[in-house]
């Protein structure tokens, strides 16, 4: 036999039942809205935040178990838009975020612990909203975003260890908003700069 079509033969017979097993489903939100942030950790996602037809975002989340398949709610501190989430360790945290209506931006930081299933409330060390988000190796890192009502755009990176509860301020190269954050299971990344 041509060692090619062996190869191919070898590598579909690994790749098909990864394909054959994936599956999309769909589900509903506890309401419709728009300008919303999720995060994830282990076996919990939670989409929160956003505004919906009413001018005033309400301070909604939903909590989705993967492994007993179920959906709960909950709310944040504050009800915002424009915020950012990410999950890293046990917790899944949501930052900063602005209420258009009442023209309010906010530093508040709930963090869900997925072990306790209980949420606390910390604060970033200024006000702001377009902000990104990404978890690792037990951090999770805020960074950017327009950081006061004067549109004054943010350099700031803050890492919250999952670990010990603690916060950690540095700084990214080029101040902006609206960046986006991914991660691998050792590097975060906002756009094409490396955080740590």
């Amino acid at each position: 036999m041509n060692p090619r079509l062996s190869g191919i033969i070898l590598l579909l017979s690994v790749l098909i039942p990864c394909v054959t097993t994936a599956q999309w489903s769909t589900a509903n939100l506890s309401s419709g809205r728009y300008l919303l942030a999720a995060g994830a950790t282990g076996n919990t996602a939670i989409i929160a935040g956003g505004i919906g037809q009413i001018s005033i975002p309400p301070g909604v989340s939903d909590i989705y178990n993967a492994t007993a398949n179920t959906w709960t709610g909950n709310t944040l501190s504050v009800g915002r838009t424009w915020l950012s989430g990410a999950g890293a360790g046990d917790k899944i945290a949501f930052a900063g975020g602005a209420n258009d209506w009442i023209f309010a931006i906010y530093d508040q930081v709930d963090i869900y612990n997925t072990t306790t299933s209980l949420w606390s409330i910390y604060n970033l060390s200024a006000p702001r909203y377009k902000l990104a988000a990404a978890g690792t190796n037990n951090r999770i890192i805020f960074a950017g975003g327009v950081d006061d009502g004067q549109g004054i755009v943010s350099n700031k990176a803050e890492i919250f260890n999952t670990l010990t509860s603690s916060w950690f301020v540095s700084t990214i190269s080029v101040a902006r908003f609206n960046l986006c954050g991914a991660a691998t299971d050792s590097i975060a990344i906002l756009l094409e700069e490396k955080i740590f």
